[in-house]
């Protein structure tokens, strides 16, 4: 890891009162008003707490194209690794069709290997108040290792 790397997790260390288990950069999914939004950021574990969190990021293309930008809203999500009832690997193309409310993650099932070639793979997180974080992840080695091994599976 670089410095800036070493900075960013010591802070995030620090913010959430513990080492960082487990992370990887993911995209988050969510439907709002009637519109798809997708936030890239880092997903992380910390002493039992599953957490997304975007970043302010400054891209250059801004600069050149000189565009108005909606004012930054940090997204930070945070759920107990105790509160999830399935962890479910879907299409994007699934994901996205829930999220229109066109099906539910009980009717879709985990892709085969055509679909994985035709479309990304997404981790469906439900909770056990009924919310699902749809993440596409960069990286998902040893996170079944930390979710609690009576939850229902449905991944390789």
């Amino acid at each position: 890891m670089d410095n800036q790397s070493n900075k960013l997790t010591k802070q995030l260390e620090l913010e959430n009162g513990g080492p960082l288990e487990w992370k990887t950069y993911a995209f988050l999914l969510a439907g709002k008003d009637r519109q798809i939004l997708t936030k890239g950021g880092l997903l992380y574990i910390v002493q039992g707490t599953l957490i997304f969190e975007d970043f302010e990021s400054d891209r250059p293309i801004y600069r050149i194209i000189s565009t108005t930008r909606t004012p930054y809203k940090k997204t930070k999500k945070t759920a107990s690794l105790d509160s999830i009832t399935l962890f479910k690997e879907i299409s994007r193309r699934d994901a996205l069709k829930i999220l229109r409310g066109k099906r539910t993650l009980a009717q879709v099932t985990t892709p085969g290997r055509f679909k994985r070639f035709l479309d990304r793979t997404v981790h469906a997180v439900q909770f056990n108040d009924g919310t699902v974080w749809f993440c596409e992840m960069y990286d998902t080695k040893n996170l079944e290792d930390y979710i609690n091994p009576r939850r229902e599976y449905e991944s390789i």
